[in-house]
């Protein structure tokens, strides 16, 4: 009689010999299998961005198109559409946020994008709605607002480094039919963007739309947050839109120096060369020059403005004289009266212009001031020859040279808003 074998076994509790090494070796390979998969479908493949698609699409208001890309790379969406209100459906296409490596920047503590783009998007908005505006107003107020962006501010501040090495927003229109609003943005590019700290890289940025046209050359600050590169070209242009009343481009050019980011020094060119803008050697002193600058050319506002505005003053911004106007020549046309600034300083801050009537009698004098609880400046005029007269008789006699009852509605409405007695200088 033979005695029954009895197979050894390792100090793991694994039978050795026969199939028992080979089930040892599967209880190790395979959970590391499942596991390898596991962790290459989640970080390397779009299965996760496709499986939170398809919860998302069931919301019959909300549809993600195709996804490809992963979790440690980034993703491109082919196509977003979502609505609020029927036959208002918005939607984006191409939409993508690249990055080089996710685990490795978290690793690293670090925001870092390779590419943040829209191809195209239709968005449907509310113009002018205040439901954000109320919101904050009643729950927020303004220290919790600036709680928020304190503590957005501390976010950054954590992150060893913000990267983003392109922003790129194309064709995107912003419409609101209830108000016939149409805003198109063909592109929005910023080529990189770097916070380290306090130092701030930021390549060229370039917006065009059907509004504006603007630019601005790279910039770099140090560590104190002061600006490195100096003589930062800018142009912008505002192109004609009937619902900001811009009659005709309004271009806008020049250089920024910001290397004392209170007193930056400029000059730009404006209104097809009829407006200068400069920095004078006198630090908290900007220079301003027109050159028959007739702004009616250029905007249709409800307010009477001059024509052939020739003018040279400084803006004082000095400790004791600051918001104060120094004129050295002036002159404009306001009706079919031409007028002269007076020339030196003004007496007071809300004073634009002092100017009188040019001629022998010198009979008018116009005033352009600030008035208190008014979003622009007013009109204030005088005549020496009637001085009792209010300022709408005046006004009416220069502008149309009849009194101010013989006027058709539209002219007498654009006297009040010229005087500030009611609200002017408004946009649709």
């Amino acid at each position: 009689m033979t005695m029954k074998e009895i197979p050894q076994t390792s100090n793991t509790g694994c039978v050795l010999g026969g199939f028992g090494a080979m089930g040892c070796g599967l209880l190790i390979f395979i959970p590391l299998v499942l596991f390898g998969s596991g962790w290459f479908i989640l970080f390397h493949t779009p299965l996760p961005f496709n499986w939170l698609a398809k919860l998302i699409n069931k919301d019959e208001n909300i549809q993600v198109g195709k996804v490809s890309g992963s979790l440690s790379k980034g993703f491109r969406i082919a196509k977003i559409e979502f609505s609020e209100k029927v036959n208002e459906v918005s939607e984006m296409e191409e939409v993508r946020i690249l990055y080089p490596d996710l685990l490795k920047s978290l690793n690293k503590n670090e925001f870092n994008i390779k590419e943040i783009g829209v191809s195209r998007a239709r968005l449907y908005v509310d113009s002018i709605s205040t439901d954000r505006e109320k919101y904050i107003d009643e729950h927020l107020g303004d220290q919790t607002v600036a709680d928020e962006i304190k503590n957005s501010s501390d976010d950054m501040e954590t992150l060893n480094r913000f990267h983003i090495g392109r922003i790129d927003i194309q064709n995107v229109e912003l419409l609101d039919p209830a108000r016939e609003f149409q805003f198109k943005l063909k592109e929005c590019t910023i080529d990189g963007l770097e916070i380290i700290e306090k130092r701030i890289r930021m390549g060229q940025l370039t917006i065009r739309s059907s509004i504006l046209d603007f630019s601005l050359s790279p910039l770099q600050t140090n560590e104190n947050g002061n600006v490195l590169s100096s003589n930062h070209r800018l142009k912008a242009v505002l192109q004609p839109n009937e619902s900001l009343k811009v009659r005709k481009a309004i271009n806008l050019h020049g250089t920024v120096e910001l290397t004392n980011i209170e007193y930056p020094k400029v000059n730009l060119t404006a209104f097809d060369g009829k407006l200068r803008i400069s920095s004078t050697d006198v630090t908290g002193q900007t220079r301003l020059q027109t050159n028959g600058l007739t702004l009616a050319d250029y905007l249709e506002l409800d307010v009477i403005l001059p024509t052939q505005l020739n003018w040279d003053a400084t803006m004082h911004d000095e400790k004791g004289d600051s918001g104060k106007m120094e004129s050295s020549s002036g002159s404009f046309i306001l009706g079919k009266t031409e007028f002269s600034i007076m020339m030196g300083k003004n007496p007071s801050p809300q004073q634009v212009i002092f100017a009188t009537s040019s001629g022998d009698d010198s009979n008018y004098t116009f005033v352009l001031e600030s008035a208190e609880g008014e979003e622009f400046p007013v009109v204030r005029v005088h005549s020496k020859a009637n001085p009792k007269w209010p300022d709408r008789e005046i006004l009416s006699e220069i502008t149309f040279e009849k009194p101010f009852h013989n006027l058709k509605e539209n002219e007498q409405q654009l006297i009040r808003k010229t005087l500030g007695e009611e609200p002017g200088l408004t946009v649709q």
